[in-house]
């Protein structure tokens, strides 16, 4: 029997799909939620976002998760405890301080009921710490761009350790590691639920981050709970990850939001598989890519600009001086290119006016007269 049971095929690591990492960057702008509330409260949607990364750490026990919260003044670490704090140890297999465990959670499977209890406890000191003279100045504004960047450096620090011998500042020098289709040791990707709209100041963080993802191999998903993420599309497309919007539905009712019920179908059906898993699925997709770029003058959205030809720089309109504002280079523009073209009127043809009289010059033939027909 011992020959026949074949147990080890179970247990080698090298016979099944790579462990997946999965970091969540949370929009947490109070202003935000309010305006979604009527439709899609908050609790409802940390609800889905739970039952979501419970399905991903179920499907493997090698599986891991990360949760950052994208405030409006800073980004933080919700789950698991932070990586200096003092539990990181634990990598969140502990309850956190002040978060005691309810009495139902004796029937939960522990680590859901620590992921529920780290991120309640996590977003509750996050809010109370929150002045309302912060949320009036960012009214609409979060820090994208810097959990994105604070997601990258994670997964690059945690793809390194998944190397044969685990060093994380010791470069990959393995034959085929640069190999578009060597197999992973570590897939990762990052999942963005966005709810604020406002991100042109943060164009160039946003492409920075995209070009690092593509270098890694990271997809970059993004839901859209409200308003328009023209960048954040783009770096979904860039990276081959899923962009999506969360429909729009009329508040009231009874029993729960529409929303709140389609977030966690569009959670489990469009994101929940992998990059293993989704080489043999079609991805979803929100259709046209908005590919628009943004100026560096004045954040605005333009279809046509000026670039400058040594740091590609955009402008909606020449800066004062003709000197690119990002690398104080002289912008070379074609002469007269703000002039305004001279339209040069056609000529009219004269038309040949007969005198009232009738004794004007005339063509030399008379109108015939009309001729009776003759009779018997």
């Amino acid at each position: 029997m011992d020959g026949i049971d074949a147990t080890d095929h179970y247990l080698d690591p090298k016979n099944g799909p790579p462990p997946s990492l999965l970091v969540v960057i949370l929009d947490t702008n109070p202003s935000s939620w309010a305006r979604l509330s009527p439709t899609l409260p908050l609790g409802d949607a940390l609800s889905a976002l739970q039952i979501f990364i419970n399905a991903h750490l179920a499907i493997s026990p090698t599986n891991q998760t990360v949760v950052l919260a994208s405030h409006i003044d800073r980004v933080a670490w919700v789950f698991p405890s932070p990586p200096n704090g003092p539990s990181a140890a634990t990598n969140g297999a502990a309850f956190p301080s002040g978060a005691l465990p309810p009495l139902q959670a004796a029937n939960k499977y522990h680590p859901f009921a620590v992921l529920e209890a780290t991120i309640t406890a996590s977003l509750a000191d996050l809010f109370a710490n929150t002045s309302p003279e912060a949320v009036a100045r960012a009214y609409s504004a979060t820090q994208v761009a810097g959990a994105l960047g604070l997601a990258l450096n994670y997964i690059n620090r945690q793809q390194a350790l998944a190397r044969p011998g685990g060093e994380a500042n010791k470069p990959n020098t393995a034959p085929g590691a640069d190999d578009l289709g060597a197999k992973a040791l570590l897939t990762s990707r990052i999942l963005v639920l966005s709810a604020s709209s406002d991100l042109s100041a943060q164009y160039s963080n946003i492409m920075s981050s995209m070009f690092t993802a593509q270098r890694l191999g990271v997809a970059i998903d993004v839901l859209t709970l409200a308003g328009k993420m023209v960048f954040l599309q783009q770096a979904a497309d860039a990276t081959n990850g899923v962009h999506m919007a969360l429909p729009e539905s009329e508040p009231g009712g009874k029993g729960p939001s529409p929303r709140s019920a389609a977030l966690l179908q569009f959670l489990m059906m469009a994101y929940l598989p992998d990059a293993t898993a989704r080489k043999a699925l079609v991805s979803p997709g929100a259709g046209e890519v908005d590919f628009r770029t943004e100026c560096f003058c004045h954040q605005r959205v333009v279809d046509m600009g000026f670039v400058c030809a040594i740091c590609l720089s955009i402008f909606c309109e020449p800066p004062s001086g003709n000197i690119c504002l990002s690398c104080d280079n002289p912008l070379t523009l074609p002469p007269k290119y703000n002039v305004k073209p001279a339209v040069v009127p056609r000529k009219k043809k004269a038309k040949r006016k007969r005198p009232a009289d009738g004794n004007g010059v005339g063509s030399g033939v008379a109108t015939p007269a009309d001729v009776s027909t003759p009779t018997a």
